[in-house]
């Protein structure tokens, strides 16, 4: 009777111990789940700046702009660091530009003069300190999360 008694106790403890290990698994599991809520390819520029990165690009490329959105992802597709901005000028030139992508312009029946000319220099010269400086942030906001 001790034996078997002894067999029930012993196979108790150890079906206790499959749930504990089960359960930390689980909680373990949810860890990492949570985390990734927290999506390395998800990051949002509050209302400020997104406001500051457009009034630095009418300052420097060209007030007469109208803005699309601005996508900022810490991860996007394998790439670190993926942004993507697009718009369009007064004059009908659309644009898009992004770290991985480049600069791309769009512009139909638009007659280029050397106003056109200067915003576009201005506008390819904008994208390289738009990348560095998102760049930085972003990587910066990285090694933040990490920590």
């Amino acid at each position: 009777m001790k034996d078997s008694k002894k067999d029930f106790n012993t196979e108790q403890k150890m079906k206790q111990q499959l749930i504990n290990e089960h359960d930390i698994t689980k909680m373990m599991l949810n860890k990492i789940n949570e985390s990734k809520l927290v999506k390395e390819s998800d990051y949002k520029l509050t209302d400020d700046a997104l406001k500051d990165q457009e009034d630095k690009f009418r300052g420097v490329v060209s007030p007469m702009v109208t803005f699309n959105n601005l996508n900022v992802s810490l991860k996007d597709k394998d790439k670190d660091n993926y942004f993507f901005w697009s718009g369009e000028f007064d004059n009908g030139i659309s644009w898009q530009m992004s770290k991985n992508d480049g600069l791309v312009i769009s512009a139909d029946n638009v007659t280029i003069d050397d106003e056109e000319l200067e915003i576009l220099k201005k506008l390819k010269n904008y994208r390289g300190d738009w990348i560095k400086e998102l760049s930085e942030k972003l990587i910066k906001i990285e090694q933040e999360r990490q920590i």
